[in-house]
């Protein structure tokens, strides 16, 4: 079991760990994301399931330094591997909108209402330190082809294709074409 979510040993909320670094009150493992709550006291509550495993891969932005978002990956209950740049834009209001989206891709979610917000918060909380571009244009970005699901050849930075619809409902007739290998 792989902990990606460091903590210092008796950190509390809003306190400083070990190492510096603000107290995470979310922990990622192989079986999903955590969160580590205090009750009204201030007392530890047992950790709660948010989702399967989901990590923040990069931030991601258009080429005007707009178009936030977040480059999540997971894998569905097959174990298949998914990624999705998913806009910023989608955790506004309820969220309802994204989450839909990470359930047809196959990541569980648990179904209580807290957990349903603290999966807001574990996506808008992460620091992952990598960015990468994004483009809602499938084709030539400099010295790179974008697809919807891969990027081939090479260009200074990480570029993906970027769209509120991660399941190939935002292909054109077109745009499908370039698909083929």
């Amino acid at each position: 079991m792989r902990v990606v979510s460091p903590r210092g040993p008796g950190s509390g909320p809003g306190e400083a760990a070990d190492d510096g670094r603000a107290f995470d009150p979310f922990t990622v493992n192989d079986s999903g994301v955590w969160h580590a709550g205090v009750d009204r006291e201030g007392q530890p509550k047992p950790p709660q399931w948010v989702c399967s495993r989901l990590d923040v891969q990069a931030l991601t932005r258009d080429q005007d330094g707009a178009g936030w978002g977040y480059l999540l990956a997971f894998a569905d209950p097959l174990g298949k591997p998914k990624q999705w740049a998913m806009p910023a834009r989608m955790l506004s209001g309820d969220g309802g909108e994204y989450r839909a989206a990470l359930l047809n891709l196959g990541l569980r979610i648990a179904p209580s209402p807290s957990a349903r917000n603290l999966l807001t918060q574990y996506i808008q909380s992460r620091q992952p330190g990598e960015f990468a571009s994004c483009t809602d244009r499938i084709g030539w970005h400099g010295r790179a082809f974008v697809l919807p699901h891969e990027t081939i050849g090479d260009d200074a930075e990480r570029i993906v294709f970027q769209s509120g619809k991660p399941d190939g409902e935002h292909l054109s007739r077109a745009s499908r074409r370039c698909r083929v290998a």
